[in-house]
């Protein structure tokens, strides 16, 4: 899980990165917004195209089911 979160982090941080050059204003905050708006939507997206019969569903015992994962992501 930690290796994930670390791919995920890294992923976004070279976009990141490459958007800033072309932000005049506050480029860290355009780009946090940026970033912020769009894994919005896809959490959405994702929420509503899982059936709601399948919110229980868990790779593993150890991992959050789906529907906590999205519940904890929403807090």
């Amino acid at each position: 899980m930690k290796r994930f979160i670390c791919t995920a982090v890294a992923c976004l941080i070279v976009p990141m990165a490459a958007l800033a050059q072309d932000m005049s204003v506050n480029p860290l905050s355009a780009i946090l917004r940026g970033t912020f708006d769009r894994l919005s939507k896809n959490l959405v997206a994702s929420a509503e195209a899982m059936p709601a019969q399948k919110y229980g569903y868990h790779p593993t015992p150890e991992q959050f089911t789906f529907g906590k994962t999205i519940e904890h992501v929403a807090e």
